[in-house]
């Protein structure tokens, strides 16, 4: 291959070898121009070091090779450096397109050894001295000799010596541009002179005295004026821009004030597209054997010679249809995927194993890379639920058949992390899921609300879809100050908190505070003059009902008067009820012959209440709100006629706070005596007591 080697302007003290810009300005970290040595291997890690960075000593980029008068800089051996002018600065540019490179290795000795037809000119250089040990290529240096002073630059001579010395004449390879400086100056010799080409008639140009480097590889090793070959120079050559440089051989623009082309062309001897007229470096043009066919992959726009190598192009998918085909099992990352399904039957399969595409459209005897298709796995029928347009390929078992329905979950489906909206403990998620639905309709959804669904619960939710815990109507003490705050009868004590189980305040069932001692009995008063009483035995049931004293009708009474009739072994008629109001008192008495069938008889009747109020409603079909209790005892009984077995009358009396009647099938002051176990027998000679003494004994039974 020919090149143009191209010489930095003789005004700068270091010649440089000028070309166009690498790779990325201001340098490329593959530009090499020094031939490094062998014996290190520049692949490693620790020897790799970059062009423009000089990081150590030991590496042979750090090797100063020039030192730049003109920028008081040292150049070492990888230094790549932008050309820019006062053009460039004045607009922020960063590249002309152009650098310069300090130039290395033998060429100096090529281009006096070896024919460059006219890629090279002549020079004449005058040695001055031998530079020091502590000099440079490019170092300032004079000497006085036979009484004249003279002043240079250090060079590298043809001995590969520095010598001193500075260029006092030019010329171009044909000798049609001789140049002089300072003709007075002494010794001097022409390229003319020396019989190195035919003589010409052209003008020789004077420029004034001025300090010239010598070129590089210069004969100038001893006293004397030396005539040799050398680079040639660049420069601004357009005469009209206050850059211009008459000493130029090759134009280059960023040289210029103005930077502008200027006879553009091959300048190479040999190429088809060569010209001699040119001034600035172009493309060059070779007779190049290759494929000529523009269709073809293997097309050589530079070619000009056919060879018969050309393979036409075919286009198609070139990329191979196995996943990670080529790729080694040591690549991070390899084969780590998996792929899945939502169907039961598939699941999730890993990378490893998946025997799917690539590609969808490989193509084998393609060789032009076009229109690959992505294998793209999914459904690829358009009636199932999951249909994907994108997907290309459908290697495993992706569709899911529509199927509509309710897919909103229930409480057995949902996540156990899932919080209904707002904190609602009530709604959300649905009550009839349907686990095979795989297209959602939320029309079909039942939204589930959980809650009580009896009508006749005290919670009664006529919203609800989901059963759920129901509370009956119950009476207790709801008062906080009360001693049984929770209790649905007296006492001295605070009951459970039942979750809402006593939900209707009955304040009669509240005890604010302890009972005081019961005062001595009154004595009993006398029985009214013609009055006979005799003892009855009788069992006895207390409780408290849920409701007020109007639910409980005849109805209701002959349906509690059969039960108790139907425990105690006897009949109907031998059962009173009675009801009395400020919570519902039930109080239900079966007269017995003996006191020893009574006790009998109370002991059935226990066992088929039980000892809570939630057995009790059960049995009796009525809501009770208290534990029943039962008991055998004897009372006194008004005898008229002779002594017979007679149901207890009815007395009916109004409520304390007439919101409930009082039904009481003994007369109160017995009862009231019977309870606190002070029966009274009156004498046959007294008469029966009044009305007005009954109630004043009940009076002073509860004070």
């Amino acid at each position: 291959m020919i090149c143009l080697y191209v010489s930095s302007p003789l005004s700068e003290s270091v010649p440089w070898l000028v070309h166009a810009s690498p790779r990325i300005y201001p340098y490329a970290e593959d530009f090499k121009q020094f031939y490094y040595n062998a014996s290190l291997d520049y692949a490693l890690p620790d020897n790799i070091r970059p062009n423009g960075f000089y990081l150590d000593d030991t590496h042979p980029s750090q090797k100063a090779v020039a030192f730049e008068i003109t920028t008081a800089e040292t150049v070492y051996v990888d230094t790549v450096a932008p050309i820019i002018s006062s053009y460039h600065m004045e607009r922020n540019l960063t590249s002309s397109g152009y650098s310069k490179s300090a130039s290395a290795g033998g060429l100096p000795v090529l281009i006096n050894t070896v024919s460059l037809g006219r890629q090279w000119a002549f020079s004449t250089c005058h040695w001055i001295r031998p530079c020091t040990g502590s000099e440079m290529v490019g170092s300032a240096c004079s000497a006085t000799l036979a009484g004249v002073s003279y002043s240079g630059y250090c060079f590298e001579s043809s001995s590969g010596g520095l010598q001193c010395g500075h260029t006092l004449a030019l010329d171009d390879s044909l000798g049609e541009k001789p140049i002089v400086i300072e003709q007075s100056q002494s010794p001097n010799r022409l390229a003319s002179e020396e019989g190195l080409f035919v003589s010409t008639t052209a003008s020789t140009t004077t420029l004034p005295k001025a300090t010239y480097r010598c070129e590089r590889g210069a004969a100038a090793v001893a006293s004397g004026s030396y005539v040799g070959k050398r680079l040639k120079v660049a420069g601004c050559m357009i005469t009209s821009d206050s850059s211009y440089d008459v000493m130029a051989d090759v134009h280059v623009p960023a040289y210029c004030t103005t930077p502008a082309d200027h006879r553009v062309g091959c300048m190479i001897p040999g190429a088809s597209n060569f010209d001699p007229t040119a001034l600035q470096s172009s493309k060059c043009v070779f007779n190049t054997r290759g494929c000529t066919s523009t269709t073809a992959v293997n097309y050589n726009s530079e070619a000009s010679i056919d060879d018969g190598s050309c393979i036409e192009k075919l286009e198609g998918c070139t990329i191979a249809p196995t996943p990670y085909s080529g790729v080694p099992d040591t690549t991070p990352g390899y084969r780590s995927g998996f792929y899945g399904s939502a169907l039961a039957n598939v699941g999730k399969v890993s990378e490893t194993t998946y025997g799917g595409l690539a590609v969808a459209n490989y193509m084998p005897g393609a060789n032009w890379l076009s229109g690959c298709i992505v294998a793209v796995e999914g459904c690829m029928d358009p009636t199932s639920a999951n249909y994907d347009s994108a997907a290309t390929v459908n290697s495993g078992t992706w569709c899911i058949p529509r199927v509509p329905g309710c897919m909103m979950p229930n409480a057995a489906h949902a996540p156990t992390n899932f919080k209904t909206p707002a904190g609602n403990l009530k709604d959300g998620l649905a009550g009839n899921f349907n686990p095979a639905a795989s297209i959602h309709i939320p029309s079909l959804c039942n939204i589930e609300r959980r809650g009580c669904m009896d009508s006749t619960m005290n919670n009664y939710d006529p919203y609800a879809t989901v059963i759920g815990t129901c509370y009956p109507k119950l009476e207790g003490c709801l008062n906080p100050l009360a001693k049984n705050l929770y209790c649905t009868s007296k006492q001295y004590t605070p009951c459970p908190d039942l979750m809402g189980v006593t939900q209707l305040h009955a304040r009669a069932i509240c005890q604010f505070e302890d009972s005081p001692p019961m005062p001595p009995g009154a004595p009993p008063p006398p029985l009214p003059p013609g009055k006979a009483f005799e003892r009855r035995p009788v069992v006895a049931t207390t409780m408290v009902a849920g409701g007020d004293v109007a639910d409980y009708d005849d109805t209701v009474k002959a349906n509690l008067k059969a039960f108790f009739a139907e425990k105690a072994g006897t009949t109907s008629s031998a059962v009173d009820v009675g009801v009395t109001g400020a919570s519902v008192n039930l109080e239900i008495l079966v007269t017995f012959a003996d006191l020893a069938a009574a006790n009998s008889a109370a002991t059935q009747i226990s066992s088929a209440l039980g000892d809570s109020a939630e057995s009790a409603s059960a049995a009796l079909g009525i809501t009770v709100q208290s534990a029943p209790t039962t008991s055998a005892k004897e009372i006194l009984v008004e005898v008229v006629a002779p002594p017979a077995v007679t149901p207890l009358g009815l007395i009916i009396g109004p409520s304390a706070g007439g919101t409930a009647l009082v039904v009481v099938f003994v007369l109160l002051l017995w009862r009231r005596r019977a309870k606190k176990g002070k029966m009274t027998t009156y004498p046959a000679a007294e008469t029966t007591p009044s009305r007005k003494n009954v109630k004043q004994a009940w009076a002073e039974e509860d004070d």
